[in-house]
């Protein structure tokens, strides 16, 4: 096994760790603001994991703001 098929499939791995987690978390006793940082940093994960390839054009963009309206959405819905 190359050593880049390695990785690719321990980051699969920890991608899938990581949705799954963004998906249970909730507020709990937490108050907002921890509960913001704990999602937050669920997000930074996500996003250094399954990055969104910067594109100049309008699709891209409009890509990038749908995903990031889905996290609004999200947050407010835990």
């Amino acid at each position: 096994m190359e050593l880049e098929e390695l990785f690719s499939q321990i980051n699969d791995a920890k991608l899938y760790q990581v949705k799954k987690e963004i998906c249970t978390v909730n507020q709990g006793v937490d108050d907002i603001a921890s509960y913001f940082t704990k999602v937050k940093s669920l997000r930074d994960q996500l996003d250094d994991l399954d990055e969104i390839p910067i594109c100049p054009c309008c699709f891209a963009k409009k890509m990038l703001k749908r995903e990031q309206n889905q996290k609004l959405l999200q947050f407010l819905m835990r």
